[in-house]
């Protein structure tokens, strides 16, 4: 019965990132308090509700129970522990010292998870207005329009150019607006199958959007405070550095900065060198004060500190660019909204006062 349940479970092993650091803040806690780490995990697993995550638990706890380490038990659900953790929690166990391991994992894991909530906040404001302007003129254009459409073309007036321009897209719409309906859609997938699919298409598109010049380095820090956090992390922990690059290069998103990643990893290991040499080879991925303290650090002896104090450099400026960029996108967005709104509603008025003069005379 419990191997039909496992079974039925196995496309949903998932733990979210909220989940994984709770799940480590428990697990930590109670190996803290001398608990061994089967009966911590079977602790943990009594006291979640959730069955799914119930059965990814007792998953992890089958493979302890076979001989297996908690990081070789973790490794096999890569859907639900991240690679970042699963190597933090391997030096843990190769250091003895697991517990405080994942302490410092979980602190930083919130630390990154707020530093994306953060840019995510950002883009929730500009979304929301644009999804308000599109309804709002859908409305003028869509539903009262052509109410007063008919009256505009039973006159022989000389319309204004914005109204002959609103007439015709009202025309396109109504006469192609299913197929251009299916022509966004499909326009939609493609573009989404293409960024799932193609790294070339993500490269093109990732590296137009950190040239942009207010969201570009927006971007630009939040991935350098990531990858900061990620490598100092990591060597902090006690792993070398040539497998902490290879580790970092993971937990990026965006491709030019994990192939550059997995590029200095492959170098540093058949070459060695800085590590600050090959960043200031990228100047568009890296500002020059990371590069700078970097190069110090490595000859200071204390790269893990500085690449921890830099994430939060870059998480300050990153914070600082989010208010900047939400104080300079909401008076745009109202102008925008305004002009669009306003050039709709000329366009119907101003015949409307034609009209009317007419009648006068």
């Amino acid at each position: 019965m419990i191997k039909k349940i496992l079974r039925k479970n196995t496309g949903r092993d998932r733990f979210s990132s909220a989940d994984q650091i709770y799940f480590i803040k428990r697990l930590s806690f109670l190996i803290k308090a001398g608990i061994p780490i089967l009966e911590s995990l079977n602790i943990i697993k009594s006291q979640t509700r959730s069955s799914r995550k119930s059965v990814l638990i007792d998953k992890v706890i089958g493979e302890i129970s076979n001989g297996q380490s908690l990081s070789a038990s973790m490794a096999k659900f890569p859907r639900s522990f991240s690679s970042l953790v699963v190597n933090f929690v391997k030096v843990g166990e190769a250091s003895g010292f697991l517990a405080e391991n994942l302490e410092y994992l979980a602190k930083e894991l919130e630390n990154k998870n707020k530093m994306k909530r953060k840019m995510q906040s950002a883009l929730v404001y500009p979304a929301v207005i644009g999804v308000f302007t599109l309804t709002v003129v859908a409305l003028l254009s869509g539903y009262i329009f052509p109410k007063i459409l008919p009256i505009f073309k039973s006159m022989n007036l000389k319309l204004p150019f914005s109204t002959r321009a609103l007439i015709f897209i009202n025309d396109l719409v109504a006469d192609k607006g299913q197929l251009l309906l299916i022509a966004v859609v499909l326009l939609i997938i493609v573009i989404i199958l293409l960024y799932k699919k193609s790294v070339w298409f993500r490269r093109v598109l990732q590296g137009f959007t950190l040239k942009l010049p207010i969201l570009g380095p927006v971007l630009k820090n939040y991935h350098s405070a990531n990858f900061c956090r990620t490598l100092g992390l990591l060597l902090s922990g006690g792993m070398p550095l040539a497998k902490a690059l290879n580790v970092a290069s993971g937990s990026s998103a965006n491709v030019l900065y994990h192939q550059f990643f997995r590029e200095v990893s492959e170098s540093f290991s058949n070459e060695g060198g800085k590590v600050s040499k090959y960043l200031g080879k990228h100047p568009a991925l890296f500002s020059d004060i990371s590069s700078s303290l970097i190069a110090t650090s490595e000859i200071a002896g204390n790269l893990p500190e500085t690449l921890l104090n830099l994430a939060e450099m870059h998480q300050e400026e990153l914070e600082d660019k989010v208010r900047n960029l939400s104080s300079l996108i909401e008076p745009a967005l109202m102008i925008f909204l305004g002009l669009l709104i306003g050039f709709v509603a000329v366009s119907m008025i101003t015949p409307i006062y034609e009209v009317t003069q007419n009648i006068h005379r």
